[in-house]
C-alpha cells in the first residue's frame, strides 16, 4: 500500500483533523455515556479513513478507505435512526461500485490504477461515482435523509468533511477540470440554497446548504481550481461543523428543530444562539466572514469560463444565500417567541457540557481568526491569484436576500410542510433502495445490516492485500 502526499492531501486532511477532534470533544456531551466510548471509536476510525483516502496513491485503495469511512458513518446514523443509516449506506456502495467499474477500465487502457488523470472512456464512472459521494443534483437524494436525521455529531462529520472526499476525488480525476462540472455546480449552488430557504427543520436547512457550498467546490474542481476548491473545503468543514453541533445543542436543550417553534429560543439559549448567528454569519460568505476570501478565490478561478452565465450566477447566488441564513437566525431572535423554558427538554448542565462549549468555542476562534485576517490566503500561497468583488455588490445581494426571505416567509402558510423536493418524481429511487434493503432484512431474519457490514469488510481487507 503507497501513499502520496501533496499540499492538496495536506488542506484536506487537516480539515478532517480539526473536525474529528470537535466531534470527539461535542459527543462526550452529546452522547449518554454508554455510547460515548463507541461513537470516541467510530470517529477516531472515520478520521483514519479519511487520511488514508487522502493520502492513497491508486483508486482502488482510495476506495477502500472511502468506504471504511461510510461503514463508521452508517453506525453512527444508525444510533438515531436506522432507515436513513441504511440508505446511506446502500446509496455510498451504488457510488464505490461505479467508481471501481470507471478504476478497472481506466487501468485496462493505461495500464495502472494510479490516481490521477483517468481514461476519457471511462470518466463518466468517475464523475457518477464521485457525483454520489459529493451529492450531485439527482443523486443527491441521500444527502437531506442522512444529515438531518443523523445525531448531530455524526451530521457534522458527514456534512463538515465525508462530502468533500468526493469532491477530492474529482480534483484528482480531473486535475486540468471537466467542462460539466462548471454547469453541475452551479445548479447545485441554487438548487441546495432554494431548498435551504423553504426548509423548516434547522438540520434539513443545514443539509441543503451543504449541497449549495458543494456547488462551488464542484465548480472550481471543473475549473481545474485544486487549491482554490481545497481551501473553501477547508472552511466549509469548520463553519458546517459549528453549524450542526450547535444544532445538537439546539435539539438537547428545545427538545426540536422546528424553526416555527423555537421562535423567542435566544431566551432560554442566548449563548447557543450566540454561536448559530457567528456561525451563519461565518458560512455567509460575506466580508469580513472566513468563507469571504475562499468564495472570491472560486470566483476568480472561474472569471475565464466559456460561459459567463455560470459565473454571474454564482455571484448573484448570495442573495438566495442571505435569505436562507436568515431563515435559519430570526426565529431564535424573534420578540413573539412561541417557546420557553417551561415544557422544553432542556438539557441538564452536568461537567461534559464544558467539553460541547469546548468544541463550539474552539471552531468558533479559528473561524474568527481566519475572518479577521483575510489576508491569510496570500500568505499560503502567492501564485493563488484573488480579484475581489466590491463591498457594494455584497451589500445589493443583502438586501435582495432580505426581500426574499420575507417572500417566502409570507407564502409559508402555503407549504406547510416547506417546498417539496423539485426532484421528488425523479428520486423516487430512495424509496425503492429501502423497500429492497426491507425486503431482504427480512429474507435474512433481520440481520441484513450486519451480513453487508462483514461481507464489505471482508472485501476492504481483500482489495488491500491484492493492491
Amino acid at each position: 500500500m503507497n501513499f502520496a502526499p501533496d499540499s492538496l492531501s495536506w488542506t484536506f486532511a487537516a480539515a478532517a483533523t480539526l473536525l474529528s477532534a470537535a466531534v470527539i470533544l461535542f459527543g462526550q456531551w452529546y452522547f449518554h455515556t454508554s455510547y460515548r466510548r463507541n461513537f470516541r471509536l467510530l470517529v477516531a476510525g472515520c478520521w483514519a479513513a479519511f487520511l488514508g483516502a487522502l493520502f492513497a496513491s491508486d483508486w482502488l485503495v482510495f476506495v477502500v478507505f472511502v468506504e471504511l469511512s461510510t461503514l463508521a458513518l452508517w453506525r453512527m446514523i444508525a444510533f438515531k435512526d436506522r432507515q436513513a443509516a441504511t440508505l446511506y449506506l446502500l446509496v455510498q456502495l451504488g457510488g464505490a461500485g461505479l467508481l471501481l467499474v470507471g478504476a478497472a477500465g481506466s487501468a485496462t487502457v493505461g495500464g495502472s490504477l494510479a490516481i490521477g488523470p483517468v481514461s476519457a472512456t471511462w470518466r463518466w464512472f468517475f464523475l457518477a461515482g464521485l457525483g454520489t459521494k459529493a451529492a450531485f443534483p439527482i443523486l443527491h437524494f441521500w444527502l437531506p435523509e442522512a444529515h438531518s436525521k443523523a445525531p448531530a455529531p455524526a451530521s457534522a462529520l458527514l456534512s463538515g468533511f465525508a462530502v468533500k472526499l468526493g469532491v477530492y476525488g474529482l480534483l484528482r480525476a480531473f486535475p486540468e477540470g471537466f467542462a460539466p462540472l462548471p454547469a453541475i455546480g452551479v445548479v447545485m449552488v441554487l438548487y441546495g440554497g432554494i431548498m435551504a430557504l423553504f426548509s423548516k427543520d434547522i438540520k434539513r436547512l443545514l443539509a441543503y446548504s451543504t449541497m449549495s457550498h458543494l456547488g462551488f467546490m464542484t465548480a472550481a474542481a471543473g475549473a481545474g481550481a485544486g487549491v482554490a476548491t481545497a481551501i473553501y473545503a477547508f472552511v466549509h468543514a469548520l463553519f458546517k461543523g459549528l453549524l450542526f453541533l450547535d444544532s445538537g445543542m439546539i435539539e438537547k436543550t428545545a427538545g426540536t428543530l422546528d424553526l416555527e417553534s423555537l421562535r423567542g429560543a435566544t431566551r432560554i439559549m442566548p449563548a447557543v444562539t450566540a454561536f448559530l448567528v457567528f456561525g451563519a454569519f461565518a458560512s455567509s460568505g460575506f466580508p469580513p466572514s472566513a468563507s469571504y476570501t475562499p468564495k472570491e478565490t472560486v470566483l476568480t478561478a472561474l472569471r475565464d469560463l466559456p460561459v459567463g452565465w455560470s459565473l454571474t450566477a454564482l455571484k448573484l447566488s448570495g442573495a438566495v444565500t442571505a435569505a436562507y441564513l436568515l431563515r435559519a437566525i430570526l426565529p431564535f431572535l424573534s420578540h413573539n417567541g412561541l417557546i420557553s423554558l417551561k415544557g422544553t427538554t432542556a438539557a441538564k448542565n452536568d461537567g461534559s457540557k464544558t467539553w460541547a462549549w469546548a468544541a463550539l468555542g474552539g471552531l468558533s476562534l479559528i473561524l474568527a481568526a481566519l475572518g479577521t485576517n483575510q489576508e491569510w490566503l496570500s500568505r499560503i500561497t502567492a501564485s493563488l491569484p484573488v480579484e475581489k468583488s466590491p463591498y457594494t455588490s455584497y451589500l445589493v445581494q443583502a438586501g435582495v436576500g432580505c426581500v426574499l426571505y420575507f417572500c417566502v416567509e409570507i407564502s409559508s402558510k402555503a407549504l406547510p410542510r416547506g417546498l417539496p423536493d423539485v426532484l421528488g418524481p425523479v428520486l423516487k429511487i430512495k424509496d425503492l433502495v429501502l423497500v429492497s434493503s426491507s425486503l431482504l432484512s427480512r429474507m435474512h431474519g433481520g440481520s441484513l445490516n450486519f451480513y453487508v457490514m462483514v461481507a464489505l469488510s471482508f472485501l476492504m481487507v481483500l482489495l488491500s492485500m491484492l493492491s
